[in-house]
């Protein structure tokens, strides 16, 4: 049976060997099925399918698609010739609740991070940076003294589409009723202050080292 070979649960393994590396397209219950998609693939071209090549698979692995490490579990997928990162999680649960969701609904590349648990966070100095890549340029959104805060925000500015403005303006920042949750913030020469009249604002340090509003 050309690519197929049958497992020890009975069930037909399809398999191809692309340029040196031999790649699972799936297992399936009946010899029919495996036959099905074997032909589905050899006329779209085996290496155009890379893809979508556990896609259809009847058996799937529970875990297609992530990979646990340090604890914490990543998805990932190659599209095309790229295997691309589809964010970080702190349970196999919500891995895999993402991961399905990603398969039923496209594995859309502009949303990849959006469920992510660690997302645009790093470490420098004992620090936490939040930043993004936009427009090609890595854009810094301020640094936290724990991981936690940093997280936070990274969120709070997904829903505000990384628009730092609106950040300000339109989401609720207090914490127990008083309005701190960016106060001390640093970005670049600025630094986040409660405003007097009572919302977070963002200054310039004057020479005299007053907040300019």
């Amino acid at each position: 049976m050309k690519y197929i070979h049958k497992t020890k649960e009975g069930r037909y393994s399809l398999s191809k060997r692309i340029k040196g590396k031999t790649y699972n397209f799936g297992t399936y219950l009946t010899l029919e099925e495996a036959k099905k998609y074997r032909d589905y693939f050899e006329s779209k071209g085996w290496d155009k399918s890379l893809d979508e090549r556990l896609d259809y698979s009847t058996t799937k692995d529970s875990n297609r698609y992530i990979t646990i490490r340090d604890g914490s579990y990543f998805i990932l997928k190659r599209i095309g010739a790229k295997t691309c990162f589809f964010g970080t999680y702190y349970s196999l649960e919500k891995a895999r609740n993402v991961r399905d969701y990603f398969e039923n609904n496209g594995w859309n590349l502009n949303e990849r991070f959006h469920f992510s648990d660690v997302n645009y966070v790093s470490k420098n100095h004992g620090k936490y940076i939040v930043r993004k890549t936009i427009d090609g340029k890595k854009v810094s959104f301020g640094q936290f003294k724990d991981k936690e805060s940093a997280i936070e925000e990274a969120n709070l500015l997904k829903r505000c589409n990384w628009d730092l403005d609106a950040l300000c303006e339109g989401i609720d920042e207090t914490v127990d009723g008083e309005i701190k949750f960016l106060d001390g913030v640093k970005k670049g020469g600025c630094t986040f202050q409660t405003h007097s009249k009572g919302r977070n604002d963002y200054f310039e340090m004057s020479r005299g080292n007053n907040p300019i509003y």
